[in-house]
């Protein structure tokens, strides 16, 4: 039986991919206990070490957050812009100062505007960005805190819509679980303790709302609002869901309402409905078949939204801005992604992007709320910061931003320095498409920290795809030393599966997600591995 994530597929992506940068923090510890708690999932090390008898889901990275000094900044005039429509705001290292940040505006068509740069420290406190950073409707920004022994246990506040406002600490907030606005403008965010923290920002008030023995997350990321900001949604230890009212009363067993949903890229739907990628090494078994669906899961059992189509399958897939679905699919043989829009009550708009050799897996984060333009998170090899891309769906060209995103403003709202001006980005999309790519065997053991902690390695293989070698073909992979319980780990990325067999077990991964699996099998022998010839895939034998 395989072991389940609570994450969705793309989550997990994303909690791959920010490892990376807890490591160049002033100290890993902390982020790596902040990430223990927001995002449930082990490390692959943790994983080699204490892999259970049954296949699982490796990650390489787990932190859900990123650790970036800052501080206060002086006082500034204010001066609106008048640009209609909405801005996504990032926040982002300074290209020529790492020990500042930059909160910048984004508009759909691509063009950016820096608005604020903060440096070190403030208050005392460094940011957590990362999934840490997330601004309000009206646009006060939130980021998570570490005291100076990189105790997470603050909240910093910012309004975006004057530029002399100073940064407000709130003590006792922390991001071990990711703080959520509401529909009616309250941040929520979990304390040191077993209480929530409720922050009004307008009126500059904070208050503690007690869990009363109750999770206070269903998904483990973040905190669920109800659609009425009036509670949230917990889980409670058999696994079921309560609804735990803002003003302290009694908990409902159940959603009394349906959850608050600002965009894309969360656990849960209306009604409590999930989405579930159905492909071989995903986690789920899905009541059609692990064919490569994605099926709607609600309290009216298993529905299939989409099914493979031609060449094309599903990387990720997350509920849509006012309903529909949001897909991202594998395209021209890994040259391309697709994003598309499927369901609710206006047209599909689908939209494509060429793909950089580097990229891995491509999601769908979040979507303008004036459904003007799509971002797209994708994990790439490489660079200091993670990026994603903002593709408008009038069919303009797409465009590539590092930093966190950390939601929308209208952009009327927004106040700028009286000398700033929206300028294209400093970076530049692909201008062709290329196949996707794994590192090397050596690359991937590094990172896998096989060898640097002292695990012995008894075999490795790897097979560089072939474009157009749509073959089935069986590799060997033999031992190069002796051991007694051994373990298999295998990465693969192409437009089909790869099979590790070995005595009379074996095991898929679909190669789309971004990862691994890994499964004991006993006595240490070869092993061989079954993949079309266009199909890349790393594997590694190693000692338990």
């Amino acid at each position: 039986m395989t072991d389940r994530n609570v994450l969705t597929p793309f989550e997990r992506r994303v909690a791959d991919q920010m490892e990376r940068y807890v490591d160049r923090a002033s100290d890993p510890k902390p982020a790596s206990e902040i990430a223990d708690a927001a995002m449930r999932p082990t490390s692959l090390w943790s994983r080699v070490r204490h892999a259970p008898r049954s296949r699982h889901l490796l990650l390489f990275g787990l932190a859900a957050v990123l650790l970036v000094p800052v501080a206060a900044a002086g006082i500034l005039s204010r001066q609106a812009v008048t640009t209609p429509g909405y801005a996504a705001i990032y926040v982002r290292r300074n290209a020529a100062d790492v020990n500042s940040v930059d909160i910048v505006a984004v508009r759909p068509g691509g063009d950016e505007l820096l608005l604020r740069n903060l440096p070190d420290p403030i208050q005392g406190h460094k940011l957590v960005l990362g999934l840490g950073a997330m601004v309000s409707d009206s646009g006060w920004l939130a980021l998570g805190a570490v005291n100076g022994d990189n105790t997470p246990s603050s909240l910093i506040l910012l309004d975006l819509r004057d530029l002399a406002s100073r940064p407000w600490v709130v003590d006792g907030a922390t991001v071990d679980i990711g703080p959520s606005w509401g529909p009616t403008g309250l941040l929520a965010a979990k304390t040191a303790g077993s209480d929530l923290v409720v922050i009004d920002p307008d009126a500059h008030t904070t208050r503690r709302v007690g869990l009363q023995g109750y999770e206070p997350s269903p998904d483990g990321p973040s905190i669920l609002w109800t659609a009425d900001g009036r509670g949230f949604i917990g889980s409670t230890s058999t696994g079921g869901y309560v609804t735990i009212p803002l003003d302290g009363s009694e908990p409902v067993p159940g959603v009394a309402l349906a959850p608050y949903r600002r965009g894309v890229g969360g656990q849960f739907g209306p009604g409590m409905a999930t989405l579930q990628v159905c492909a071989e090494g995903m986690g789920v078994e899905c009541s059609g078949g692990n064919d490569g669906r994605v099926e709607l899961v609600d309290t009216d059992g298993w529905h299939t939204i989409w099914q493979p189509v031609g060449g094309d399958h599903v990387l990720a897939a997350d509920f849509a801005k006012g309903g529909g679905y949001w897909l991202t699919l594998d395209h021209g043989h890994g040259t391309q992604v697709v994003l598309t829009r499927i369901g609710g009550t206006g047209p599909d708009l689908t939209t494509t992007v060429d793909r950089a050799a580097d990229w891995r897996s491509v999601g769908v984060l979040n979507e303008f709320p004036d459904h003007s333009a799509v971002v797209a998170y994708f994990v790439d090899r490489g660079g200091s910061q993670f990026r994603t891309i903002i593709a408008p769906l009038d069919g303009s060209p797409p465009t590539l931003h590092p930093g966190a995103l950390a939601g929308f403003v209208p952009a009327s709202d927004l106040a700028t320095p009286a000398d700033g001006r929206y300028a294209a980005p400093q970076e530049s999309m692909p201008t062709t498409g290329r196949p996707y790519a794994l590192p090397s065997l050596d690359a991937l053991i590094a990172d896998g920290l096989f060898e640097a902690s002292g695990t012995a390695v008894l075999g490795k293989g790897s097979h560089e795809a072939v474009p157009g070698d749509t073959a089935v073909h069986s590799y060997a992979v033999n031992l190069d030393r002796s051991g007694t319980a051994a373990a298999v780990f295998l990465e693969c990325i192409g437009p089909s599966s790869a099979t590790v067999r070995w005595q009379s077990s074996a095991f898929t991964s679909s190669c789309i997600a971004n990862g691994g699996l890994n499964e004991n099998v006993g006595a240490a022998g070869p092993i061989t591995v079954e993949a079309t010839g266009d199909t890349w895939w790393r594997v590694v034998i190693y000692a338990q």
